[in-house]
């Protein structure tokens, strides 16, 4: 009995490989035909993107401002939604709709949707992001046209870019493809026709190629086996396959060197993407560390300020305290007659000198009080001493800045009160009242300390805010409008005006502590008075104010000063005159010439000073109650460092006022003598 032969068996090979081959082939078409309507589908699109998108970029920059859609924008104007509808729309755009950044519908040919704000979703974001978008509804039936790119489509196109690269708004359209059909009909019979040829020739090159190259080739082997023939054929067939299985592996390295390249080339634009990422990211936390300073900077500020006040309060409290037990003891009290011999002597002034009245009584003051300066040098002029002087002229003054020796020989700091005792109108003697200052001048000497560590430590971070508030003027930042500019130019002038307190605290700093340094040389005034005018015309025209100066074209004697600060002193004076001016005034600029001196005087008709109040001008920090109503800027140190200044440049300062009539300040210089 003969063995059952299986079917598999009884299949000819040529039939094992021809229908696999013919399945793969079919499999292969249906993938291609789908890729190739995937394509067309793919070009459609594109078409979409660069041509219509392009063109409602085009109309939007045209129509449209480029800062229309601003956040703080209330109202639209609707004519130029109605312009830009109808510059759009044509037979394949339907219904126009116009968003804003947030996704806010600002205009829609759908009166409904005007207003009200569309759910986020990927093709929005892609839009809002700077990409244009487009939603494929497949909604046709299958095997029509409308499963290549659906029967209409919606089209997200971002509009009006920023400086930042993103949209200002977005522009939704409804895109029918409907005058496509006919021609997206031909192109799909066109590409399964052409799949169709492609797969019968695909199939017969594949056919040929397994019967006659592979096939063929097996068959002689398969004979060449069995006729025991192998040694003669196996060269010939075993070099057909392995230039086979040789193309085989040449085009898998092949593709393996390309995928590699492809991929190497994706690594590295993914690298670079990477660094771009977080380049920004790394500009974005600058950014939001300098906003942190300077709101860090901003607290340190309002700290400071706070514990200058208390320290002030402090302060306050501190005099108010000593002046109690002041004037509970008193003050040490001296007369003097005629011939300055001493006819009273209180108990104070007793215990300051360490004088019994006894011992004094009839004698010359001016071998008692030995007073001195703050450099040392008594001060004694052909017997006389500075108070001596003042009572004599028949004059009331304080004096400051004076030393008195007790009987051995110690000083101590002192203020002096002097005033004349006049009988029927002439001088018949003087009366002194004067108090140890000690205490006071320690305590003036701590708050200038402080006053000099809180203005250095305030000078870095408001230079830190300077030079952040010009940059950001400057745009380094990005791109500001007008809105912002103005607020930033407001912070950059109130800085400023921060800084130039701090320069002025720093300077009474300096004064006080004998620290600042003085560069004198011959110096002619009157150049610099006419400088002074001519820097102060722009405000001078503003306020409608006249200037008369007699230093034009004059030439004065040479005084010896520091120019740049004597400079600092007339700026001041000169500016006051103009702040404290009112329209259509007029400012007088003079001098009078001594035998020894000279003497400038800056006037105006202004607003004045208060009478109860102008002993307290050269007062720091002091502003009189009327200047503050007209001029609420200022520090109240520019009167009181100008007189710093010209005392230590061997003059004085004074003044004379009437309120609402105006005000004359004047110094005194003494002329440079030439060796």
């Amino acid at each position: 009995m003969s063995e059952k032969i299986p079917f598999s068996s009884r299949v000819s090979l040529q039939v094992k490989f021809f229908v696999p081959v013919f399945l793969f082939s079919t499999l292969f078409g249906i993938i291609f035909g789908s890729q190739v309507v995937k394509a067309v589908r793919g070009l459609i699109f594109e078409r979409i993107k660069e041509v219509d998108g392009g063109r409602i970029k085009q109309t939007a920059e045209k129509v449209f401002p480029a800062d229309y859609f601003s956040d703080n924008r209330q109202f639209y104007n609707i004519s130029l939604f109605n312009d830009f509808s109808k510059q759009l729309r044509d037979n394949e755009i339907r219904q126009i709709s116009v968003l804003d950044a947030s996704g806010k519908v600002v205009f829609s040919d759908n009166e409904e949707m005007v207003g009200q704000t569309l759910s986020s979703n990927d093709f929005l974001v892609q839009a809002a992001g700077g990409k244009i978008a487009i939603n494929n509804e497949k909604n046709g039936p299958v095997g029509s046209v409308y499963r290549i790119a659906g029967d209409s489509v919606r089209v997200y196109v971002p509009i009006l870019m920023n400086g930042k690269g993103l949209p200002s708004g977005v522009v939704e359209i409804y895109y029918s493809l409907g005058n496509l059909q006919g021609y997206l009909v031909k192109v799909q019979w066109i590409i399964w026709l052409t799949v169709l040829i492609e797969f019968l020739i695909f199939f017969a090159v594949f056919v040929y190629f397994l019967r006659f190259l592979i096939l063929r080739p097996v068959r002689q082997l398969n004979k060449a086996v069995s006729a025991g023939d192998l040694p003669d054929a196996g060269q010939k067939i075993r070099d057909e396959i392995f230039a086979l299985t040789r193309s085989v592996v040449n085009m898998k390295q092949t593709v393996s060197k390309s995928s590699y390249a492809l991929e190497m080339r994706v690594k590295e634009r993914t690298r670079q993407l990477q660094n771009l990422a977080d380049e920004l990211e790394k500009e974005k936390m600058d950014y939001e560390k300098s906003n942190q300073e300077l709101i860090e900077t901003k607290r340190a500020v309002l700290n400071i300020l706070e514990d200058v006040q208390e320290a002030k309060e402090e302060i306050g409290q501190e005099k108010n305290r000593l002046e109690t037990i002041l004037r509970s003891i008193g003050e040490g009290v001296y007369v003097v007659d005629a011939d300055n011999k001493i006819v009273l002597f209180n108990r104070q002034a007793e215990n300051l000198l360490v004088h019994k009245e006894t011992d004094v009584l009839r004698v010359l003051a001016g071998e008692i009080f030995k007073i001195y300066n703050e450099k040392g040098e008594l001060q004694a002029k052909n017997g006389q001493s500075p108070v001596d002087e003042i009572w004599r002229s028949g004059r009331a003054d304080m004096v400051r800045g004076m030393e008195l020796a007790r009987k051995d020989g110690t000083r101590f700091p002192v203020i002096m009160s002097i005033a004349p005792i006049l009988r029927r109108g002439e001088v018949a003697g003087g009366i002194v009242a004067f108090r140890d200052v000690t205490l006071e001048k320690e305590i003036d000497t701590m708050k200038s300390e402080f006053v000099s560590v809180a203005s250095h430590q305030l000078r870095t971070p408001l230079s830190a805010i300077k030079w952040f508030l010009e940059m950001l003027i400057a745009g380094d930042a990005g791109a500001i409008n007008e809105n912002q500019k103005e607020f930033l130019d407001r912070a950059y002038e109130s800085n400023e005006r921060m800084i130039k307190l701090v320069n002025d605290l720093l300077n009474v700093s300096r004064m006080e502590s004998g620290k600042i340094k003085f560069e004198p040389k011959p110096t002619q005034l009157g150049d610099i008075f006419q400088s002074v005018i001519t820097e102060l015309t722009p405000l001078t025209r503003a306020r409608n104010i006249t200037i008369q100066s007699a230093f034009a074209d004059t030439k004065l004697p040479d005084v010896f000063v520091d120019p740049d600060k004597i400079r600092q002193v007339i700026m001041n004076l000169v500016s006051n005159a103009i702040k404290y001016t009112s329209g259509r005034g007029k400012i007088e600029l003079f001098y009078e010439r001594h035998p020894n001196e000279l003497v400038f005087n800056i006037k105006d008709n202004g607003i004045g000073i208060p009478k109860d109040q102008q002993h307290k001008v050269f007062n720091k920090f002091f502003r009189a109650d009327n200047v503050m109503k007209v001029q609420t800027e200022g520090s109240g140190l520019g009167l009181y460092i100008g007189r710093t200044i010209i005392e230590a440049s061997g003059g004085r300062m004074w003044f004379s006022s009437q309120e609402n009539k105006g005000t004359t300040f004047s110094f005194a210089l003494p002329i440079h003598q030439q060796v």
